[in-house]
């Protein structure tokens, strides 16, 4: 019976915390059960540890309303089209007419979706809990045969 491979490409069993580390990649193993975990430590304003690991906070959404993202999107269909304006024979001669035809197409339905945004936010703006709203039941569709 051949002896034990002490060779180093011989495969050794991974530990308990290899196993840990390769499942939660943020585990570490603490070699004193005093020590505070990272959750537990004091955090100084820019919300890193005393131990240098960041602490997850509360992330907000930057724009509810999406008023200001269909805006963005407007101005730059609007650039795009302005910077095509001058190369507009040049486009028809190449049959490529539609590049200008897509960016106004971009700014027709930015100004459309901005109108609804701007509707809505004012909505929202009205009723910020969804109070005035009428609760619809749930309707399951009837079932015959």
């Amino acid at each position: 019976m051949p002896d034990a491979d002490h060779s180093p490409d011989a495969q050794v069993p991974p530990t308990t915390d290899d196993v840990l580390r390769m499942q939660h990649p943020g585990y570490a193993r603490r070699v004193n059960p005093d020590e505070p975990t990272p959750d537990e430590a004091a955090t100084d304003e820019s919300g890193r540890s005393a131990r240098g690991h960041l602490l997850a906070s509360e992330v907000h959404p930057l724009d509810v309303d999406g008023v200001r993202t269909v805006s963005v999107g407007i101005l730059v269909w609007t650039v795009a089209l302005l910077g095509l304006l001058p190369f507009a024979s040049r486009l028809r001669a190449a049959a490529m007419d539609w590049w200008l035809w897509t960016c106004v197409t971009g700014i027709a339905l930015g100004l459309v979706g901005l109108a609804y945004c701007r509707n809505r936010r004012d909505r929202m703006a009205q009723d910020p809990q969804g109070q005035d709203r009428p609760a619809r039941p749930a309707q399951r569709p009837e079932r015959r045969g």
